[in-house]
């Protein structure tokens, strides 16, 4: 738990109300500590010790002139709104409608969702081998084994794009970027009639009209996995295999 504290302080902040409870320069009580907002020398942190009550006098604010030196951290104190009657000090979790920090909370937030992917359910179709769509999923993750992949883990090699021996091979590069490959998307693109961007993976998928319908969908995607992604991939691997016996 103690790891967490720093996190626990940073999403949580005070409601106030005697502000007994609440380090009147550390806690956060107005969306940012006071001592922050004064941007206060550390060197005399551990003398600064009052709480918030020391400013509220008969459930009003009662600004001391160190403050009121700073007129827009004042009126920002002025802002928060004080109770008519003496109520204890909350401590409330940011994230929460009612402020309460649960185990559930704080599960979710220490454990994000993944983010929604919205061309995932577009490559994982009945009408697409899994075998392609496990190929175009690692391609837009940047998964692929590639040179550029492996040398980011720690292997030491030459890279070279196998379709046109001109540049380092990276999946940017094979799939997107090669004059080899862009030949096979022009192709691609005359016989759907439609042009081809390759701008970036996610591009590839913009040239399947969004209102079209299901069949037509069914038709047009396995033509880029399969046609393109997959065969790209296999002539990668058998210019490889030519090149075995030269190294």
């Amino acid at each position: 738990m103690k790891d967490k504290f720093s996190t626990v302080s940073a999403n949580t902040r005070w409601i106030v109300g005697n502000g007994e409870n609440i380090q009147l320069w550390f806690d956060n009580w107005m969306g940012r500590s006071l001592a922050t907002m004064l941007e206060l020398p550390k060197h005399l942190f551990p003398s600064l010790k009052a709480s918030l009550a020391f400013i509220i006098t008969d459930g009003k604010w009662n600004i001391p002139r160190i403050i009121l030196d700073f007129p827009l951290v004042a009126a920002q104190i002025m802002q928060v709104t004080l109770p008519v009657s003496p109520l204890p000090d909350k401590c409330a979790w940011i994230h929460s409608p009612n402020g309460e920090l649960s185990s559930k909370l704080a599960f979710q937030f220490l454990n994000p969702a993944p983010p929604n992917l919205d061309w995932a359910t577009d490559i994982w179709r009945p009408c697409i081998p899994p075998s392609h769509s496990f190929i175009f999923w690692r391609f837009m993750l940047s998964k692929l084994p590639t040179d550029e992949n492996l040398q980011l883990r720690g292997c030491t090699l030459v890279s070279m794009c196998p379709l046109c021996y001109n540049q380092a091979e990276s999946s940017t590069h094979l799939f997107l970027e090669c004059a080899f490959s862009q030949t096979i998307w022009h192709w691609l693109g005359i016989k759907l009639q439609r042009s081809i961007p390759l701008a970036s993976p996610t591009s590839l998928l913009t040239c399947i009209p969004q209102r079209c319908s299901s069949q037509l969908r069914d038709v047009l995607l396995p033509l880029c996995t399969q046609c393109t992604l997959s065969g790209l991939l296999e002539m990668q691997s058998a210019s490889m295999q030519l090149l075995l016996p030269f190294t």
